[in-house]
């Protein structure tokens, strides 16, 4: 009896072992299954963390770029008035002390206006929102302009700047005409500040290149100044960076020239480099990849090449300009300016105005539109005159605004405006683009006036060529352009 109770007693603990070892292999698996569970969701943790950060920082960086650029309209609305008047009162008898202060504060609205450019522009680059635009381009007039622009800033300094470029460089390119221009101008513009009675040089010359399409030029601006230390020739493309902080007080600037210029070079795929020893002066140079093209450019785009002098006073004097803007200041800068060429000006303070005014005069030939108005705003007005009876939906429409972003640029046109004015206002500015509108007006009108007869609707002006034109294509390679000196 003894021994069959003991067997029962061991048979039960068999079992309930098994139970005991049935039910741990199951906790097993459930801890396996929810441990799997809990390591997923750390992982869709993580992904929705990234995530969260990454919009996180894209709304940062949206954020930060409106403020800049709602900052830089809000400063450039006075600075337009500053830079204006100045512009305005400098045109008039003065003595020379009431000049030499007028110049003194232009010179300081300028310095202004550039550390607001390069601010923005930085902006646009770190939230990667900087696009180039390739158009075909004369690179020789680019470089003209470039030359001549600085000149004036060269020869205060008893500094001589040159241009010379390679036989074989191309008259005509593709590619971003702006901001090539942009890093020439940072690059020239910083030679001549860390030099004295010296000289600086800008050299173009041709590359190999491996594809057919492609034009590789080689950019080289030497200076004989100050020169860089090779211990800190990496700082100077670092941002609000340079190679003495003792020089940021000495000839002044943000930092920011050298690391933009650095960074649009790297988005046309090339890099710039330097060579430089103190006492001495430096070198900096990059490869800019253009494009071939067989496409001529507008005719209008040549015919405001440098060696081309056109009489612009008969197309501007006596043009009816509708002026659209609500700010006193800039109401009365705007319609002096045009003043001073000859126009005629309207000026209305809204929209609402200013259709008003075409409905009832209906002899306007161009029209200056500020984007931001009461009761009816630029873009707004500029949808509604392009629904209005033809001729008058045709109306030239100059965008007139302090922002100064591309994409503020491409809104305008998409909006159906013709061009683009940034604020503030300088006076051959506005005079080129009120030339280029009006020119284009009356081509289009003299066109259809002539049914397709063959007779040029700009015959009556007259025009003034170089010693290079009218030859044929190879004497003016072998000898136009050549060397610009400033």
């Amino acid at each position: 009896m003894a021994k069959i109770s003991a067997e029962k007693s061991v048979q039960e603990l068999l079992r309930d072992n098994e139970i005991l070892t049935s039910e741990l292999r199951v906790a097993r698996e459930a801890a396996s299954i929810t441990a799997e569970l809990v390591a997923k969701q750390f992982a869709n943790l993580d992904i929705y963390l990234r995530e969260l950060d990454q919009k996180d920082a894209e709304a940062a960086n949206l954020a930060k770029s409106d403020f800049l650029a709602n900052m830089s309209h809000e400063i450039r609305t006075p600075m337009n008035g500053i830079i204006g008047m100045t512009e305005l009162v400098l045109a008039t008898d003065l003595s020379a002390d009431q000049r030499r202060y007028l110049e003194m504060v232009q010179q300081s609205a300028e310095r202004l206006l550039r550390v607001i450019n390069d601010i923005l522009d930085f902006s646009k680059i770190e939230s990667g929102k900087l696009r180039l635009d390739p158009t075909n381009f004369d690179l020789y007039e680019i470089l003209g302009n470039c030359v001549n622009m600085l000149s004036l800033p060269a020869s205060k300094k008893n500094n001589a700047i040159t241009c010379t470029i390679e036989e074989s460089v191309p008259h005509i390119v593709n590619g971003d005409s702006t901001r090539l221009a942009q890093i020439l101008i940072n690059l020239l513009n910083n030679a001549i500040k860390f030099t004295e009675n010296g000289t600086i040089s800008l050299e173009i010359s041709l590359m190999p290149t491996s594809t057919e399409d492609d034009i590789n030029l080689k950019f080289k601006i030497s200076d004989t100044g100050i020169g860089i230390p090779v211990e800190k020739q990496h700082l100077i493309f670092e941002s609000f960076n340079q190679a003495d902080t003792s020089t940021s007080r000495k000839y002044g600037g943000t930092g920011l020239g050298l690391a933009i210029s650095s960074q649009l070079t790297a988005l046309m795929g090339s890099k710039i480099y330097v060579e430089s020893t103190p006492g001495r002066g430096s070198t900096f140079w990059f490869i800019c990849v253009l494009k071939k093209t067989d496409k001529e450019l507008h005719s209008e785009f040549s015919l405001e090449h440098p060696f081309i002098q056109i009489k612009e006073e008969s197309i501007l004097r006596g043009a009816r300009v509708l002026l659209a803007e609500d700010e006193p200041i800039n109401q009365i800068l705007a319609t002096a300016l045009l003043e001073q060429f000859g126009i005629q000006v309207t000026a209305v303070t809204n929209g609402s105005m200013a259709l008003t005014k075409i409905r009832q005069e209906k002899n306007f030939d161009l029209i200056l539109m500020d984007l931001q108005m009461p009761e009816m705003d630029g873009f707004e007005a500029t949808e509604r005159i392009r629904h209005l009876p033809s001729p008058l939906n045709r109306l030239p429409i100059v965008a007139l605004t302090a922002h100064a972003r591309q994409q503020d640029r491409e809104k305008c046109l998409r909006a159906g405006m013709d061009d683009y004015l940034s604020k503030p206002i300088h006076r051959e500015e506005l005079k080129r683009i009120l030339v280029r509108q009006l020119r284009r007006k009356n081509k289009k009108s003299a066109g259809r006036l002539l049914n397709n007869r063959l007779l040029s609707p700009d015959a009556d002006q007259e025009i003034s060529l170089g010693p290079d034109q009218g030859r044929s294509a190879p004497e003016q390679q072998s000898s136009a352009g050549k060397r610009v000196s400033g």
